[in-house]
């Protein structure tokens, strides 16, 4: 099997988990993308699943971010669901 390919690569797989996350917290990285071992790749669909290390310094903004643009969409869907 080829795990590389001039558009994309196959990552590394990491048996020690708690080993990853310790390098991820101390080398100040945003965090970890995971799926299981057994599951295969599948176009639009969400066998990833993305770990957030929340001492990483952009987290707090991005989750800011995240909550500001649900409360717009969620007033512009009250507003079209009840117009005055």
């Amino acid at each position: 099997m080829q795990l590389a390919g001039p558009h994309w690569q196959t990552p590394q797989a990491f048996e020690d988990g708690a080993a990853l996350w310790d390098a991820v917290c101390e080398h100040e990285l945003e965090g970890i993308v995971v799926k299981r071992r057994s599951g295969r790749y599948l176009s639009r669909e969400r066998g990833w699943v993305k770990v957030k290390n929340r001492d990483y310094w952009r987290y707090e903004l991005e989750r800011e971010s995240v909550k500001h643009t649900r409360s717009r969409l969620l007033d512009r869907s009250r507003a079209q669901a009840f117009p005055l």
